[in-house]
This record gives C-alpha cells, structure tokens and sequence, in this order.
C-alpha cells in the first residue's frame, strides 16, 4: 500500500509447516496426484481483501526432489469460494483464497517394469500347462496351482507397501483379471482330463492351444485396458 509518494509498504510473510493431503490411488502405480496447499484470510472477506497472484509467483526450490515421483509445473491460482454458514455472523459472505499446485506422478516405465512385468512372466509360465500333452495331468495342475500362489504372494506383497484403503486400485484389478486367467486354466485342464478318460485325444489335443489364445488375448487386452484409461 502507498505510504509516501513513489514508495510502497509491502509486508512479506514467510509459513513453515508440515503439510498433509491424502491420494486417491485408483489408477496406482500410474496416477498422478496434485499436492495444494491453500491460505484465506479467515476474518477479511472477499470485500475487504482480494489477493493477486503476480507472473511467475508459482516456483519450487529447483533441488526439490519427490523420491518415486517426477515433479511437474506448479500453478498458482486465486479464486473466491463461500462457506455453507455465516458462522453466527449472520450473513454470509465470501473469501478470496489462493490455491498452490504441485502437479507429480510416478515413472512409467520404471514402475510398469517393477510391478508388471512380474505377473506378465507368471502368467506365461502358467500358460505352459497348455504346451504339456493332456495326459500329463499332475504337471499341468502342478504348474497352474505354483502360479496361482505366486499371483496370491506378488499382491500381498503389493498390499504392504500401500496405505488401507477401501477400494481397488489398478493393480487390484490386474490381479483379478490373473486370478481368472489361473482358475480359467485349470478348468480347461480338467475339462481336457475327462476328455482324455472318455477316450477324445484329439478333442483334447486341440481345447488346449485354443484355450490358451482366448484366456492370453483377455487377459493382455483387459490389463491393456485398464493402463490405457490411466495413463
């Protein structure tokens, strides 16, 4: 504000503080998530105090560093917003808040390679009980349960490095979709055992690569999916 002529009185106020926001996970590991933080004037309404965001106002300290995430560019931006309540006043009125914006995500490719590429290695080797000729039964369960219990143990792990929430997140959903591969498989190798007792090799011998190219192409194109709505 003008105190003299040609000079001003500007007052600067520094904030230290611990900040706390909680994320929305549901497209984990390939969310991005915005870090605000907001200041009002909770005694100067919007009629008595407007703040103004000056050009390049919205800066990081350049050796900021997110371990696991890429910082993006902040935004700064001042909006006027009004409570449900005149708080005993009596009337109601509006503020002028400014709002800081923290744009970051994780890396895609290295957390696509850290947590799919192991449940896409554990499915191939699943569809090998597909390859092993139909007669050869105790194999092809052998492989299809080993698989099924690494799936179970991949999430578990997954599970412990991620806060309790209530809802699925995307790599949930890949698990499912491996969970149906898994049991979808051993159902065939069952069906594939009792057309072998009844005497239908050949039935048998061609269920399998057949099977094999649905239960992989529903698989690969779901998880392609649920990435691509994502990203």
């Amino acid at each position: 504000k003008p105190v003299k002529d040609g000079e001003f009185y500007r007052q600067v106020v520094r904030v230290n503080g611990r900040f706390t926001r909680k994320l929305r996970l549901d497209d984990y590991p390939f969310d991005r998530q915005t870090l605000a933080v907001e200041f009002e004037d909770h005694r100067s309404g919007s009629g008595d105090l407007v703040y103004e965001a000056g050009e390049g106002a919205a800066t990081v300290a350049p050796t900021l560093e997110l371990p696991g995430f890429l910082i993006g560019t902040p935004r700064l931006r001042v909006e006027t917003s009004g409570y449900p309540t005149d708080f005993g006043e009596g009337k109601s009125q509006t503020y002028s808040r400014v709002r800081f914006e923290l744009p970051i995500r994780r890396p895609l490719l290295t957390y696509g390679a850290k947590l799919l590429v192991p449940i896409l290695c554990v499915i191939l080797c699943a569809g090998l009980m597909f390859l092993f000729h139909p007669k050869y039964v105790d194999s092809r369960v052998g492989i299809g349960i080993t698989a099924l219990l690494t799936v179970v143990a991949l999430q578990i792990t997954l599970n412990d490095e991620l806060p309790e929430i209530s809802y699925l997140v995307l790599m949930d959903k890949v698990y499912l979709g491996a969970y149906l591969f898994m049991l979808s498989s051993l159902g065939v190798v069952v069906r594939s055992t009792w057309l072998i007792e009844r005497g239908n090799v050949a039935r048998a011998i061609k269920v399998d690569p057949q099977a094999l190219a649905v239960l992989l192409s529903l698989f690969l194109g779901g998880t392609a999916l649920l990435i691509l709505t994502s990203v």
